[in-house]
């Protein structure tokens, strides 16, 4: 109910604008170096945000009873690398009004230099882009399959400290995990330590807005909707306020409201009328079974045993 009524007032959340994002703004404001971009970078993944790149624990490709890490390659806004390097009429034209997308998103934050600023971006992206596989060479597991220990990852990419952030995000136990695309890990670590410290700044603080824009005030709603609603999907409108906030509930508290849910509709007590009648009727079944004159007995163990599963 509170999280539900907080996300419905919309007078609320219009009168906050940006200011959700206030701490993680100054954060950025506050880096001094391109360690610092790394280090944050590694505290927004521990609390969930995919910055950079993806990393998530999937089957072992090798061992599928087998869970392991895999970090895999990310760090664009488009859809898919694609968008970034197609020569076609098309795909530049979508590739400029994304720029202009950036810039007026940046523009919502205050930031007084935000077409050049979209230019860095963009500039960036393309590079992340250039170093990523492509959707084909995706569908190949062994594309995906790089198993390195923390320490053999560091030494790929000596600017981004794997052990480190394993550490931060409580899993130093973590002996092995995937460094699915090494080409885009080495084109990172290459990015860390050339590209200026304004730029990377300009790239966390779009990357900050894209994800949360839906949750902000109107004006970036909306040009959250423009460009990846209308422009990218061809939706003719936004959905109702209560339906984004139905669904937005849903993912993120879903579990919380199925528990009170469950515990409405099917208490202890319900369910256990229903296993009564389920084990009931496993009992008149079995009798009737034992009565059955064409069965062998080894088909009669058969459909016993079934029925005990």
């Amino acid at each position: 109910g509170d999280y539900y009524a907080a996300a419905m007032n919309a007078a609320a959340v219009d009168e906050a604008g940006s200011a959700p994002l206030r701490d993680d703004l100054a954060a950025i404001a506050a880096l001094k170096s391109s360690m610092d971009v790394a280090a944050l970078i590694a505290d927004w993944q521990v609390r969930g945000n995919q910055t950079l790149f993806d990393f998530e624990a999937q089957p072992d490709l090798k061992h599928s009873g087998t869970d392991i890490l895999y970090a895999a390659q990310g760090g664009i806004g488009l859809p898919d690398r694609d968008y970034y390097l197609r020569d076609d009429a098309k795909s530049k034209q979508l590739l400029a009004q994304y720029r202009s997308h950036v810039a007026r998103m940046l523009g919502l934050l205050g930031d007084t230099n935000a077409k050049e600023e979209a230019d860095w971006i963009v500039a960036l992206e393309t590079r992340f882009a250039k170093a990523s596989l492509d959707r084909v060479a995706l569908r190949d597991p062994a594309n995906s399959y790089h198993i390195v220990t923390p320490a053999e990852a560091d030494a790929k990419t000596p600017h981004f400290s794997w052990t480190a952030f394993l550490d931060k995000a409580g899993r130093s136990d973590v002996k092995n995990f995937s460094l699915a695309q090494p080409d885009f890990f080495a084109a990172a670590d290459a990015a860390l330590a050339d590209v200026p410290l304004a730029h990377w700044q300009a790239w966390l603080r779009w990357r900050l807005v894209d994800a949360d824009a839906a949750y902000l005030s109107k004006p970036f709603v909306d040009a959250d909707f423009a460009f990846k609603g209308s422009l990218l999907r061809g939706a003719k409108q936004n959905l109702p306020r209560y339906k984004r906030v139905s669904r937005s509930a849903d993912r993120d508290v879903g579990e919380v409201l199925g528990d009170t849910y469950v515990a409405q509709v099917f208490p202890p007590e319900a369910k256990q009328r229903a296993l009564d009648l389920v084990n009931n009727l496993k009992t008149a079944l079995r009798a009737r079974i034992a009565r059955l004159q064409w069965m062998s007995a080894d088909t009669k163990k058969s459909a016993y045993a079934k029925l005990d599963t």
